[in-house]
């Protein structure tokens, strides 16, 4: 039930390219690398990552696989 509570409040803050957890503008975020052309790795100043889409310039939550594969890469 929390869950159907919060998941509005997020999107909003997502679509407004806001952090979740702090409000910071995920613009200032630091860019941790590239997963793919089109997306990169970003973390936020209270250690929350998101996967930036450069096409449609939106943010996401990285989930636990995207930040495996970024560290992946990382040892390479």
């Amino acid at each position: 039930m929390l869950k159907k509570i919060i998941k509005p409040f997020q999107e909003v803050l997502l679509d407004k390219e806001l952090c979740v957890g702090c409000t910071a503008p995920l613009q200032n975020a630091k860019k941790l690398g590239n997963l793919t052309e089109n997306s990169e790795l970003v973390i936020c100043k209270c250690k929350r990552e998101y996967i930036h889409d450069k096409r449609m310039n939106k943010y996401r939550r990285a989930t636990f696989q995207e930040e495996q594969q970024y560290l992946r890469s990382l040892k390479k």
